[in-house]
């Protein structure tokens, strides 16, 4: 009997780590942060995720001299304030464009910037 009640509780117990597991998985693929203003992003806030909206203000793509990668890099603003924005991919903007970026906040050259991960173009 008691054999039995150790594969019963060996069981269970495996079945509730994976349904455990399956929720983190569903929720961090589902969770975003809330939505900011650029103003409120300062030194605190580096290698944290935020999610903002604005303009593009100057949109570019840089490549090196052989052409062998390329990034975006522009800056946006909003009511309140504008930063830099670093996109590992070469995309095509153009200015007033409304976008939704979510990204970790980093500092380059001693000036804050946001390394987007996720892109949205609004209008």
């Amino acid at each position: 009997m008691k054999k039995f009640s150790n594969v019963i509780l060996i069981k269970t117990s495996f079945i509730i780590s994976i349904l455990g597991i399956f929720l983190i998985y569903i929720l961090a693929l589902t969770l975003e942060p809330r939505l900011i203003s650029i103003s409120s992003i300062n030194q605190k806030s580096l290698d944290k995720f935020v999610k903002i909206q604005g303009y593009v203000v100057s949109p570019g793509i840089i490549e090196d001299k052989n052409k062998t990668y390329s990034f975006t890099v522009f800056k946006i603003q909003d009511n309140s304030s504008e930063i830099n924005v670093y996109f590992e991919k070469p995309l095509k903007l153009n200015a007033f464009q409304q976008l939704e970026i979510i990204g970790k906040v980093s500092s380059y050259e001693n000036q804050l910037q946001i390394q987007s991960y996720k892109l949205k173009i609004l209008g």
